[in-house]
């Protein structure tokens, strides 16, 4: 309903205005949250059939959890709406601060919002919300313009953002040979599709993958036309995060996918129901099984095992001091001018030593957001962005 609401409007304007891009801003929090006001209250999938953009409403604060800052969700927000329309994000109401928060923001948090945004898929954005005010439960205090050093870090970033915008556009053209299944139907009628989805991508984040997710509408179309749907045109496994209430479209969909060659993983209990939540036989899918693990770390050390199985292959990987795959800090690589380009943010609270491996080797390279040298063994501190060039023209 709401979705054909905004679609009227966006008709009538294009009346008056074809020439003028259209979005509309989604609170994409709402997408992975069971409560009053989501997830049903909105629908990616039908905006992005009549939008120009990928409109969107997210926030990413600093603490506040396990890791440094709360990147889970918008991490998870901008992965989807890329996944059902690969058009650029407009998160037009960005909220890197709580409102009313009086404590400290470290402005690497702020640099962090941004720039990790745009390596998802964000091109444009509006901080929420410019203006002053030293009164405590005024509407602008404790925001951004009370904090010149957060400022300084929006604005450097920006720049830094125009600056190495052919660097960033190279990320964000990357497709996801990892996929998770996301399920309206399993989250209305189930109880732990929405948790174990994300601590699944938790956990895969880390990998240096770029992650992605599928619908059961694309399923569904997928078994019906044949034809490959975004992100499950890229993907050579799909994850199944205790998916419970799916229709036999849907199935026909995966089976249409592992016919093709793709990997499927049901993670913890699946399809015992239809999306009626009416009972199933069991379901004989070929597919590979992983009991539901208790944290995130689980997760990643079994995908770190998992994914040259499931034909994922990566060129450039992050390892610790130890030779270990590194917990807890995000990183993708991409080619570009007969170069690697490794982006990277640290999550953890604590600053790590890691290596750049590209194939076996260590590798050196420049910090191209400072000019730093790098390598073979260097610091990363918590939440500050670093895109790392590692020369190699094989």
């Amino acid at each position: 309903v709401e979705a054909g609401f905004h679609k009227w409007m966006a008709d009538i304007i294009r009346e008056m205005a074809p020439d003028v891009p259209l979005h509309a801003k989604l609170m994409m929090g709402n997408q992975f949250n069971k409560g009053l006001d989501g997830p049903w209250s909105i629908s990616p999938q039908l905006f992005a059939q009549f939008c120009d953009y990928n409109g969107n409403d997210c926030s990413k604060y600093w603490g506040g959890s396990d890791w440094a800052n709360e990147w889970l969700t918008e991490n998870m927000a901008y992965d989807f709406q890329r996944s059902i329309a690969h058009k650029p994000i407009c998160n037009t109401e960005n909220h890197l601060i709580p409102d009313y928060y009086p404590g400290f923001v470290p402005p690497e948090h702020i640099a962090n919002v941004l720039w990790q945004g745009a390596i998802h898929g964000q091109s444009s954005t509006a901080i929420w919300k410019w203006g002053f005010s030293c009164i405590p439960g005024e509407e602008y205090y404790g925001l951004i313009m009370n904090r010149p050093a957060c400022t300084q870090a929006a604005a450097y970033t920006a720049l830094d953002l125009m600056r190495l915008a052919p660097q960033v556009a190279a990320f964000q053209r990357m497709r996801p040979p990892v996929v998770l299944m996301w399920s309206l139907a399993s989250m209305v009628g189930g109880s732990q599709h929405i948790w174990t989805l994300r601590q699944m991508y938790e956990g895969l984040n880390f990998c240096g993958v770029p992650l992605g997710f599928a619908t059961e509408r694309q399923l569904e179309q997928y078994a019906q036309t044949g034809q490959l749907p975004v992100a499950l045109d890229s993907a050579k496994v799909v994850i199944i995060p205790w998916v419970t209430h799916v229709s036999d479209r849907v199935l026909s969909g995966l089976q249409r996918f592992i016919d093709g060659g793709g990997k499927v993983v049901m993670v913890g209990q699946c399809f015992g129901q239809d999306e009626y939540g009416q009972p199933r036989k069991k379901v004989h899918l070929p597919a590979e099984h992983f009991e539901l693990p208790e944290t995130a770390q689980e997760v990643f050390k079994w995908a770190e095992s998992r994914l040259s199985n499931w034909g994922v292959v990566r060129r450039v990987t992050l390892h610790t001091t130890d030779g270990e795959p590194a917990w807890g800090v995000e990183y993708l690589a991409t080619r570009q001018n007969g170069q690697w380009l490794v982006n990277l943010s640290n999550y953890r609270k604590q600053a790590q030593r890691v290596q750049i491996l590209l194939g076996r080797q260590p590798a050196l390279g420049r910090d191209l957001l400072t000019g730093r040298e790098i390598g073979p063994i260097f610091e990363i501190p918590p939440l500050q962005p670093m895109l790392v060039a590692v020369g190699d023209s094989s």
